[in-house]
């Protein structure tokens, strides 16, 4: 793989982590535990790839990504390209939180 597509994989992983913390900081979320446990995603997996997002080829899943965008609705131009606005157009914290405040379990299908 070429360094530079290296270089944008890692910064993918790394803002798939900073728009946790942001979910976080903005009361949408609990934490890594609320996402591991909604998707069922290894959470020790998960908080080895924060420690070290340069460990994602073979680990990190893109639907991971598709997650934060479907159902937190995380904008998907800042997640992919680090442009734009965290949340979607027409989305805030206080929607994406209403929104998800009975939610305990998502279905991994987009169906």
């Amino acid at each position: 793989m070429a360094k530079e597509n290296e270089n944008d994989s890692i910064q993918i992983v790394e803002r798939w982590f900073s728009a946790l913390d942001r979910l976080k900081a903005d009361g949408c979320i609990g934490g890594l535990k609320t996402i591991t446990e909604r998707y069922g995603l290894n959470r020790w997996n998960t908080i080895s790839l924060r420690k070290d997002p340069a460990e994602c080829f073979g680990r990190f899943r893109c639907a991971w990504l598709q997650y934060l965008v479907r159902d937190y609705h995380v904008n998907p131009h800042w997640l992919l390209l680090g442009i734009g606005d965290f949340y979607e157009v027409g989305f805030t914290a206080e929607i994406v939180k209403n929104l998800n405040k009975n939610c305990k379990k998502k279905s991994i299908s987009s169906k």
